[in-house]
C-alpha cells in the first residue's frame, strides 16, 4: 500500500468513542485524511513499493500541468493536443492553432479531451507541463513546432518560418512541453558566395528563431583579368 508522507495526525477510526459518536465524527475523519493523502499525491510525498510502481503511470510524478493552466477562448476549433497560440481580442484571452509558418509562436497547448469548439472556453496547459493529447511521440527526442498546431522532430531550414522548441516526447505519455520563447537569436549562419561577371560577393546568411534573415556583406572581390600587353 502506497506510503503517504503528508500525515493529518488522525488514525483510520477514531478510538474511545461510542459507536454512535463515531458515527458522528467518522465522516471528517476520512475528508481530513482524504486531503492528507491528496496533498501528499500532488507534492509527490508519496513512497510505492516496486510493485505498486511497475503498475503506476509512468509519468504519475510529472504534476505540474495540473497547476500550469489558463483558461481562453478558442478563436477557431481546437481538438485535444493542439499546440496553441495565444492572442487578445477585444481585451479576451483567445487561442488559435500555433503555426511556424503564419508566424504565429507556441504557448501551450489544449487540455481539455474533448477539445474546444469555436467562441468556447476551455484550459490550456501554458508553457511548461504534461500534455496528454499528443500519444505515441518518441521518448526524449526534442520536438519543434510546426504548422496547423501540431510538431515535427526537424528544425525548419528555410527562411521566413519560427523556429521554436516546444517540447520533449513522453511516448504514450504524450508531450512534456518546454517551449522556448521565440526571440531574434541566430539559429543558422551560411557563407555564401555569389558570382556576377568577373565579380565575387561573400556575404553571410543568417536566420533567426523568430523568422527573420539577412544577407550580411563581408568583400567583394574583382576577378577581372588584366588588359593584354
Amino acid at each position: 500500500m502506497p506510503q503517504f508522507q503528508i500525515d493529518s495526525g488522525l488514525p483510520v477510526y477514531p478510538a474511545g468513542l461510542t459507536d454512535e459518536d463515531a458515527g458522528l465524527v467518522l465522516p471528517v475523519y476520512r475528508a481530513v485524511n482524504s486531503i492528507a493523502q491528496q496533498l501528499s499525491t500532488l507534492t509527490g510525498s508519496v513512497q510505492y513499493s516496486s510493485t505498486e510502481l511497475g503498475q503506476l503511470d509512468p509519468f504519475i510524478g510529472l504534476q505540474s500541468s495540473r497547476t500550469n493552466k489558463i483558461t481562453a477562448t478558442a478563436g477557431e476549433t481546437l481538438v485535444y493536443g493542439n499546440i496553441v497560440n495565444l492572442y487578445v481580442d477585444a481585451g479576451s484571452i483567445k487561442a488559435r492553432k500555433a503555426d511556424a509558418l503564419l508566424l504565429r509562436p507556441a504557448h501551450g497547448i489544449v487540455d481539455n479531451p474533448a477539445g474546444i469548439a469555436v467562441g468556447s472556453t476551455g484550459q490550456i496547459v501554458f508553457m511548461s507541463g504534461r500534455g496528454g493529447g499528443m500519444a505515441g511521440t518518441i521518448l526524449g527526442a526534442t520536438y519543434y513546432l510546426s504548422t496547423g498546431g501540431t510538431v515535427q522532430l526537424s528544425a525548419p531550414t528555410v527562411d521566413g518560418v519560427l523556429t521554436q522548441v516546444v517540447g520533449i516526447g513522453l511516448d504514450a505519455g504524450g508531450i512534456w512541453l518546454n517551449i522556448v520563447p521565440v526571440s531574434r537569436v541566430a539559429i543558422d549562419v551560411e557563407a555564401l558566395v555569389t558570382t556576377a561577371g568577373y565579380i565575387d560577393t561573400h556575404s553571410l546568411h543568417t536566420r533567426y528563431a523568430d523568422g527573420t534573415y539577412e544577407d550580411i556583406l563581408l568583400r567583394t572581390v574583382d576577378n577581372t583579368p588584366p588588359p593584354p600587353g
